[in-house]
């Protein structure tokens, strides 16, 4: 082939390339920017706000779910009295949900946005999504975009949040269960009973409303991911990610840390702040850690499980069209280095034969070994470990400090 020719080849197979990653519309730059209750933080904007105005608004925020219940304590049970005011002051059920919960839902949902829209262009982007399925995928993400704000999810979580906030004041709501299970936290001697209101109508709602946020944008990206698994994608089964070029749609898992986190500090605090007489146990610690990082794994992985239909699709492809090169270059090996018995010098150390089947071999073994679902290890361990690492403390108040050396010791040991 002549340098010519080899030009033309590359130039029609850029423009190949070209053609089956068009560039995307500023409307479907951000198609994770919105929310529900978009009033509380600015979705739309959240690209281009600066980190200190973010910054503020989470503790603005924080502290309204959480100084006026110090506030109200203190002028309903008289501020000369130290102890009505710092009981609400140091409670930790208060302090894990609106000082350290409810912040970092604020402060890490751009990021998420930023994960979840850079993965959704990259479909196309990366040439992914042909060419006959670009408009249909923009609007899949404009379907996804206005379903994020949609009035009628706002009101289905109004309700539910306000039924909540009347479960929550109404009287006898923990009868007949353990006591640290069902314990609200309105049920807290520490605040008065204004300030319970408070916490009932306002702090808990909020709270709420931000968690709401994140689990329906969860909700939306899995019916994202299950329409774009319906499309005709152009994978590659000899992809060194092992999951035909997908694997990026991992990152969503490690985006999910965040909210890991904040639920775990939500529940961790309210087991370590109940006022029941009924103690909890390692068994009880670890049924309720259990609970919650299987719910987040569900979270996390469940939506990528959509992608396996495509994935096991490109993987049988490969099986066949691999396979048969495979087979091909094989015969041509055997035909030459094994059936015409010729004999064999120093020469045939250096020949390109046996590495150029090799390399491809390995190639063809990438297509066998191919994992269904698109899952890194590294991403499930960081969304683990930042919704276990709430539980340590309450760990280290059950288990001695001698069992935990001679635990330690075993390790070393």
């Amino acid at each position: 082939m002549t340098v010519e020719r080899r030009m033309r080849v590359r130039n029609h197979h850029q423009a190949e390339v070209v053609l089956h990653a068009p560039a995307l519309s500023s409307t479907s730059a951000y198609p994770f920017d919105a929310a529900p209750f978009g009033w509380l933080w600015s979705a739309q904007q959240w690209h281009s706000a600066r980190p200190s105005a973010l910054r503020r608004r989470a503790v603005g925020l924080a502290l309204v779910a959480w100084l006026p219940l110090v506030v109200i304590t203190a002028l309903q049970r008289g501020a000369g009295d130290a102890g009505s005011w710092l009981g609400p002051l140091f409670d930790i059920r208060i302090i894990s949900r609106y000082l350290i919960a409810l912040p970092v839902l604020v402060l890490a949902e751009p990021v998420y946005v930023a994960r979840l829209s850079g993965i959704v262009t990259h479909f196309q982007r990366a040439g992914f999504v042909r060419r006959a399925d670009s408009a249909r995928f923009s609007r899949l993400l404009a379907r996804s975009h206005a379903l994020l704000h949609h009035h009628f999810v706002e009101a289905m979580i109004l309700l539910l949040v306000l039924g909540v906030a009347v479960r929550l004041l109404s009287p006898g709501m923990t009868a007949g269960a353990a006591r640290w299970q069902l314990q609200s936290v309105t049920e807290n001697p520490r605040l008065s009973v204004n300030a319970q209101w408070w916490l009932a109508l306002v702090s808990q709602p909020l709270f709420l409303i931000f968690i709401a946020r994140w689990l329906w944008r969860s909700a939306v990206w899995s019916r994202t991911l299950r329409c774009v698994a319906r499309l005709e994608l152009s994978l590659v089964p000899a992809h060194p990610d092992r999951a035909g070029g997908l694997l990026f749609v991992a990152q969503s898992i490690a985006a999910l840390a965040p909210l890991g986190f904040a639920l775990s500090c939500a529940l961790a605090g309210a087991i370590a702040g109940s006022t029941s007489a009924q103690p909890f146990t390692t068994m009880t610690l670890s049924a309720a850690l259990g609970t919650l990082l299987l719910v987040m794994l569900a979270i996390a992985i469940g939506p990528l499980g959509w992608l396996s239909t495509p994935i096991r699709a490109s993987q049988l492809r490969g099986i066949v069209e691999y396979g048969e090169l495979a087979a091909r270059v094989g015969r041509r090996f055997e035909a030459r280095w094994l059936r015409e018995r010729r004999f064999v010098t120093s020469e045939a150390l250096s020949a390109s034969d046996f590495s150029a089947t090799i390399d491809l071999y390995s190639v063809v073994s990438a297509v066998y070994t191919m994992r269904i679902v698109p899952v890194k290890v590294r991403s499930l361990f960081k969304l683990v470990a930042s919704t276990v690492i709430p539980f340590f403390p309450l760990l280290l108040t059950l288990v001695p400090a001698q069992d935990l050396v001679h635990f330690a010791a075993k390790l070393l040991l």
